[in-house]
């Protein structure tokens, strides 16, 4: 997978590193970064990401995994969501079959 060393710094707003050290950390925690191609302004890290690993398929993933590994502040996006349609008791209804086992 391609991944964008810039797009990645914008979820790590302290990190400080070069690419080279994020592919070091990425590769330390199981996710091989194979290569690192400059694009532009930019570095482009080619990641080999196994089956196991899905939530290394984009740029948040990675971030997530480089602050796990660091310690460092993860600053995911921000997101908004609106409430949409009426009360959710209109909508769904939920019975417990054994409330013995589910107080």
């Amino acid at each position: 997978m391609k991944a964008s060393y810039q797009w990645i710094k914008d979820y790590l707003p302290a990190w400080e590193g070069s690419a080279e050290e994020m592919a070091e950390r990425l590769t330390l925690t199981g996710t091989e970064v194979e290569e690192i191609v400059p694009v532009g302004e930019d570095r482009q890290l080619d990641v080999g990401v196994t089956s196991n690993r899905v939530d290394s398929l984009c740029h948040l993933g990675l971030a997530r995994e480089l602050a796990a590994a660091t310690g460092a502040m993860l600053r995911p996006p921000e997101a908004e969501v609106a409430a949409r349609g009426g009360p959710t008791a209109e909508v769904v209804s939920l019975e417990v079959a054994a409330p013995d086992l589910c107080p």
